[in-house]
């Protein structure tokens, strides 16, 4: 089923200022002075922001202005106009400044969120003058966090120090049985939402590359792309080193990525545009992800992809194209959809704009069709299955059938002043509802396909509704008018957010049935593709909690009654108590402090989902809800340190907290993060 669906916006990164410009009047931190202690200057700067923001832009006599949606005005426009209004509604971000460093923290980052919970903010704000215990705590759980590996590898002397970078790779290709260990992990947890190989080819390419012994086998293009993928692998091993040589999983583990992408920059321009170079390219970004790098790196990455993908025309339909066979043609749709999707999650994940400016999809969508059915002597692709018949590509089908709209979505939400009415962007929100909701096929309930990998249908299911999350998430925090979709949309993000978390227990190895599926390996991808969409989730749940013990407004004068309505309907659904949510979460909670070694779990989302379930739960206030949040707060961050603890080979590690010595050093200027720098004097 396809979206009727007008065309979206362009937008740029720091181009199109009628879409994706952010507005400019937001929170703003400023530098403390030097002659504040720590404490005190942690409570100011986050003391009364607005009304710091409004006393500097008088004081400046400059006007700092929202663009408006069309507008082809500057995204920052800076006039000595001091008569203008200012706006009075909360900025949906956060701008922190220090000197002359600044930083951006977009509606959904975790700073922004914090001033949405003002009770856990006041709260965070008081810990390093009230409960000395949790910073304890907090230096114990940073100091396990540190790798007590070395952190900077240096490349061993040799032979192959000075060498050419292809031929590094050739000599540090690891022996055939773990290579084939490696490449069988990666043909089997990837290639499902974001295609990028085809497999049958790939595979014939591996058998080729052995069965030549060197000779006769062009490695150029082949090698750089296979050692990618045995990175990718390694890091998605479940933790069996049978057959592993040392050498192997450390080159694998520090430097073979670099390797790789020190050949990439070194080719000439002729085979820097060839389409296994972008491939490789693309998996280098997915393997740099996996392995945890930060949303603002892969946000760069990804739109390096795009503007890579769009030089080599892979924007343009091939369809329209000569010399492009219907092999390549396929294959050009499906990378071309996936670096798309991989920027749109990024630009989510980091609360920034999307690279991408040329949204004619038409002839773009993947043909629904299996692997297995053409090959690079396919003359005429097979008709396309329906969307009830499952395939491999199925699931970036439906993705792909869903990138327009939510496109569209995020260039709204990211273009619309606050106070702006949402009715408009709320209605192609309910337009992707209602896409989603006829994918019967995508459900994990569908009894006739009981044997679909879960994981495809999940993956495809959150990544359809993340803008919607988002989008739901922006609107509760402003008193916007809406219309009378919204109850539907909140209906909707609700379940979804429940369903996010209750997803995890098809994942958890703690939970499952390790003979059913390659637990770790899943484990691993769900926590970091799906990190980010399981704390808003949570938080999504904790609104609405706070919700049933707000008391309403009137509907005649509630400017959100569409909002009321929703919330007074959900609070009779059996699916949604209150206890049955409250549950939910702290299984949730419970189980991200469990799986904290394994997964690398912020130590700051930890602090606050903790307080923040504390902070919905009761409708007590004073000193018994401070109470409960720093009991919340305890009793997380010590199962955190315990969890640390068990994952810890050395059983004679000494922590902070058991020596004398040990003193604060500094306490960062950020009120959600509350995490302490330890020196131990000497």
């Amino acid at each position: 089923m396809a979206m009727a669906v007008g065309r979206p916006p362009a937008n740029d990164r720091g181009v199109s200022r009628d879409v994706e410009a952010a507005p400019t009047n937001g929170t703003l931190k400023p530098a403390s002075s030097s002659g504040v202690g720590v404490v005190e200057d942690l409570q100011l700067r986050v003391a009364n922001l607005e009304k710091l923001l409004h006393v500097s832009v008088e004081a400046s006599g400059l006007n700092v202005s929202a663009p408006q949606v069309g507008s082809q005005s500057p995204a920052f426009s800076l006039t000595n106009d001091a008569g203008q209004p200012q706006s009075t509604a909360p900025e949906p971000y956060t701008l922190i400044v220090k000197g002359q460093r600044s930083r951006y923290h977009g509606p959904n980052d975790r700073v922004t969120l914090l001033s949405q919970f003002q009770e856990i903010k006041d709260f965070v704000n008081s810990i390093p003058k009230d409960s000395p215990s949790i910073i304890t705590l907090v230096k114990d759980i940073e100091y396990l966090q540190k790798d007590p590996r070395i952190k900077f590898m240096f490349r061993r002397k040799s032979a192959l120090q000075n060498a050419r970078p292809m031929t590094v790779l050739e000599e540090s290709l690891p022996s055939k049985k773990t290579c084939d260990r490696l490449f069988n992990i990666y043909v089997d947890q990837s290639e499902k939402t974001r295609r990028i190989l085809h497999v049958p080819s790939l595979l014939r390419n591996y058998e080729g590359l052995w069965k030549s012994n060197g000779r006769n086998f062009d490695t150029s293009a082949f090698l750089p792309l296979l050692m990618t993928i045995l990175a990718i692998g390694h890091t998605l091993d479940d933790g069996n080193d049978s057959g592993y040589q040392n050498d192997e999983k450390s080159y694998l583990h520090h430097a073979a990525l670099d390797d790789v992408e020190d050949l990439i920059r070194r080719i000439d321009k002729k085979h820097r545009i060839d389409f296994a170079t972008l491939q490789t390219e693309t998996l280098l970004v997915i393997a740099r992800q996996i392995r945890g790098c930060t949303a603002d790196e892969l946000w760069r990455a990804t739109g390096s992809l795009v503007r890579s993908a769009t030089i080599m025309g892979l924007h343009l339909n091939p369809a329209r194209l000569n010399k492009i066979s219907p092999f390549q043609a396929e294959l050009r749709r499906r990378l071309w959809t996936t670096i798309l999707q991989m920027d749109l999650d990024a630009s989510i994940a980091a609360n920034m704009p999307i690279a991408n400016t040329l949204l004619d999809f038409d002839g773009m969508i993947p043909t629904n069709i299996d692997d297995k059915d053409f090959d690079e002597s396919t003359e005429v692709l097979p008709p396309s299955k329906p969307l009830s018949e499952w395939t491999d590509a199925l699931p970036q089908v439906v993705l792909a059938m869903a990138l327009p709209q939510q496109f569209k979505i995020i260039g709204l939400m990211r273009s619309a002043p606050p106070g702006t009415d949402l009715t408009q962007t709320v209605e192609e929100g309910r337009k992707l509802k209602d896409f989603v909701e006829s994918l019967l096929i995508l459900r994990l309930d569908a009894t006739s396909h009981g044997g679909i990998d879960v994981w495809k249908r999940i993956s495809a299911n959150i990544c359809v509704r993340r803008p919607l999350l988002h989008l739901y998430s922006i609107i509760i925090r402003q008193d916007s008018p809406m219309g009378a979709n919204f109850a539907d949309l909140q209906q909707f993000c609700l379940e979804s957010s429940v369903s996010v978390l209750n997803y995890r227990d098809h994942f958890d190895p703690m939970v499952i049935d390790p003979s059913t599926t390659n637990s770790n390996s899943s484990w691993k991808l769900f926590n970091v593709y799906f990190k980010n969409d399981v704390i808003l989730a949570f938080l999504t749940i904790c609104q609405h909690i706070r919700s049933l013990t707000t008391k309403p407004q009137k509907l005649d004068q509630n400017p959100v009654s569409a909002h009321t309505r929703g919330s007074d309907t959900l609070a009779t659904d059996p699916q949604f108590t209150k206890a049955k949510l409250i549950r939910l979460l702290e299984n949730t909670l419970d189980s991200l402090i469990e799986s904290s070694a394994d997964t690398g779990t912020d130590i700051k989302d930890i602090l606050f989902l903790s307080v923040a379930i504390q902070s919905v739960r009761s409708g007590s206030t004073g000193k018994v809800k401070k109470k409960m949040m720093r009991d919340g707060a305890m009793k997380a961050l010590s199962a955190y340190r315990e969890s640390l603890l068990r994952s810890c080979s050395d059983t004679d590690i000494q922590l902070p907290s058991q020596t004398r010595n040990s003193v604060i050093d500094e306490v960062t200027s950020n009120s959600d993060e509350i995490l302490m720098r330890v020196t131990s004097e000497t």
